[in-house]
């Protein structure tokens, strides 16, 4: 079943480098990819990351652990183009299947909404990364690939709170890392940006 949720995770992420190809409206791409992540950071607040520390005196230290990985990626994709960047985002994807794989059966409407809903506009970030590269829709192909090959490892009951404190600080620095950076490239069109964002989290919270 997750790993079902995994590959239809990996088509919404590759939905939304298709509407970030196809859109015209900028407007429109950015309101999309704010609410998006808006909605999952609120998730990982209020729902991942307390299961994961529950119990688990190293749970906000593995969350922390999480966020430097994406955070050196990151900041080394700034030396040598948006590849590096892009990776950290197929880190956060391999995560996030493996996050599926631990919660098993028992994850929560909610949590499967929150994970299918940011990965419209994490395709948009993606393809965005990769502006100037020939095979770019390959590139984002094969990362969100790695989603469902998370699910579909089978990992031991004693990891769970560690791999979600680990997944939660991963995607909770690729989501503010990507919200930035839409704010930046698209500065103008910053009431929209905190409106769909705003949206995101308040659509979360009444869920």
């Amino acid at each position: 079943m997750n790993i079902l949720v995994g590959i239809v995770m990996a088509l919404a992420e590759l939905s939304g480098a298709l509407i970030f190809l196809k859109t015209k409206s900028t407007v429109k791409k950015v309101s999309l990819a704010c609410f998006g992540l808006g909605f999952a950071a609120i998730v990982v607040l209020m729902d991942i990351l307390p299961d994961a520390v529950y119990g688990y005196p190293y749970g906000f230290l593995m969350c922390m652990l999480g966020g430097l990985l994406v955070y050196w990626v990151d900041r080394y994709g700034t030396n040598i183009g948006g590849y590096a960047a892009v990776s950290g985002m197929g880190i956060h994807n391999f995560c996030e299947g493996i996050i599926l794989t631990v919660l098993g059966s028992g994850i929560s409407p909610v949590v499967a909404a929150a994970l299918l809903l940011h990965k419209f506009p994490e395709g948009i970030v993606s393809l965005s990364l990769l502006k100037n590269a020939r095979y770019r829709m390959g590139i984002v192909t094969f990362i969100s690939l790695l989603i469902p090959l998370g699910a579909f490892m089978s990992l031991p009951g004693y990891i769970k709170h560690p791999v979600l404190a680990l997944g939660s600080g991963v995607i909770l620095f690729v989501v503010s890392s990507s919200l930035a950076r839409v704010l930046s490239e698209h500065y103008e069109y910053t009431m929209p940006a905190v409106v769909g964002a705003m949206l995101g989290v308040a659509v979360c919270c009444l869920i």
